[in-house]
């Protein structure tokens, strides 16, 4: 058998060993333990900071839930103890099983693909635990360099579960009991969530005949935002979710995916090395084992076309939602672009009402003037083409970029404000940013002095 591990591996990872031990109480330290010990890119490691800008010390951060159950979890899994058990992490954490669905639905993970980056995270932190030891058994005599090979390759097989079950989470029951919980929060009738707990608590979420629209300019993550809530609708529901793409394709956005669910940022060119390779493959794995969006990227452009295309494949697949990238693709009928998009929108919430599915259909704010001295918050009187599509939706939301607005200084701000909601409390913003390379969207505290 060809040795896994080698002489230069087994010293870099006795070095980064004797570095972890001197960084064990230093929790808060994420960005050098995550990207050293749990094979992070600095980028995901981040995230935490990004999600706490207002915690200036780790006492600070260890006094929140979040911090507490971070902290067991690495003490667990340093002890090699089961890190998938919940009951275990709210003994040691001291935290109620409630409040780790509190975190998970929370800013930090809104979703399940974070929960299962965050129990794989941990996972690898007690590979690396193991693969130091084996090494030092190696280094010692006490163990040939194929007997430990051959155990780290059925350690990293057993822990990380790379066929298991669990799509690369290993069969874990806190997954489990995760998606089991999502699902719960699914009425008998069939809703979709967004993205955002407050506009789901207060009665906003998505039934069947609503007919959503998520405007943005390009560039804003609009898509990232509803691929988001079509993955969490098909994993919440067991149901497959249709998305349409009028202008993009099924391996670029699909693509998305990936990126998203392996935190593995997308380049130019395409160039990775053979773990990030890995984590793809892994998140690529996830994705399937979790969820089902059936990709449409021929559909037809002509409205009434397209309607009778989706009709039918509602009726084959009975989907939790349907999604359309987006409206302004479609020609309806007239003569003028105010008459077609009018037949358009039309056209698309009646399907919604027939086809007895939530909608979620992607849209263009129209452009700004130039001579505009400061531009301004979006409204839904700039819907782009048609003022029809402002009554025909049960629910519009709005994004743009506060630095536009002189409301933020962070590039990477995007802003998302529940403009309409038939049902529930319109009017609430949210302020999140975007990592476009990992097609990733993250919540953000109010920055001082910004109102709502």
């Amino acid at each position: 058998m060809k040795p896994v591990l080698d002489r230069a591996t087994a010293a870099e990872i006795e070095r980064m060993a004797s570095e972890y031990a001197e960084l064990e109480g230093h929790v808060v330290r994420i960005e050098i333990g995550l990207v050293k010990y749990a094979w992070l890119y600095p980028g995901d490691a981040a995230r935490v900071a990004r999600t706490f800008p207002d915690l200036g010390q780790p006492e600070d951060f260890r006094r929140t839930a979040f911090g507490r159950m971070w902290k067991a979890l690495i003490e667990a899994a340093n002890a090699g103890q089961a890190v998938a058990d919940p009951g275990l992490i709210c003994r040691m954490a001291r935290v109620q099983p409630a409040d780790v669905l509190a975190v998970l639905d929370a800013a930090w993970m809104p979703s399940p693909m974070e929960f299962g980056w965050w129990l794989r995270a941990l996972r690898a932190a007690r590979v690396a635990r193991e693969e130091a030891l084996i090494a030092r058994a190696v280094a010692s005599g006490s163990e040939t360099w194929e007997e430990g090979g051959a155990r780290l390759q059925a350690l990293r097989e057993g822990l990380v579960g790379a066929g298991g079950g669990s799509g690369g989470v290993g069969g874990d029951a806190a997954v489990d009991s995760y998606l089991a919980s999502l699902r719960t929060k699914q009425d008998q009738a069939g809703t979709v969530r967004w993205e955002f707990p407050e506009w789901d608590n207060s009665g906003s979420v998505l039934r069947p005949g609503d007919y959503a629209i998520l405007a943005a300019s390009p560039g804003t993550g609009k898509t990232t935002l509803a691929l988001r809530i079509a993955y969490r609708a098909s994993i919440a529901s067991g149901r497959p979710v249709l998305f349409y793409l009028l202008e993009d394709t099924t391996e670029n956005v699909a693509g998305k995916l990936v990126h998203m669910e392996s935190s593995i940022p997308q380049r130019v060119g395409g160039t990775y090395d053979d773990a990030e390779l890995a984590a793809m493959e892994e998140g690529a794995r996830y994705v399937k084992a979790h969820s089902k969006i059936i990709w449409h990227d021929s559909a037809p452009r002509n409205a009434q076309a397209f309607c009778s295309r989706v009709l039918d494949d509602v009726k084959r697949e009975a989907p939790a939602l349907v999604v359309v990238d987006y409206l302004g693709c479609l020609d309806g009928r007239g003569k003028t672009e105010y008459e077609r998009a009018t037949d358009a929108t039309k056209a698309l919430s009646a399907l919604a009402v027939d086809a007895r599915v939530p909608f979620l259909v992607l849209h263009q704010l129209r452009r700004h003037s130039q001579d505009d001295k400061k531009l301004r918050r979006p409204r839904m009187t700039d819907l782009r083409s048609t003022g029809q599509i402002e009554q025909d939706a049960t629910h519009i939301v709005l994004g743009f970029d506060p630095c536009k607005t002189g409301e933020s200084t962070d590039r990477q701000a995007v802003w998302w404000f529940l403009a309409k909601a038939r049902r529930g409390q319109a009017g609430q913003l949210v302020r999140c940013r975007l990592d476009g390379a990992r097609s990733q969207m993250s919540r953000v505290m109010p920055e001082r002095g910004v109102t709502p």
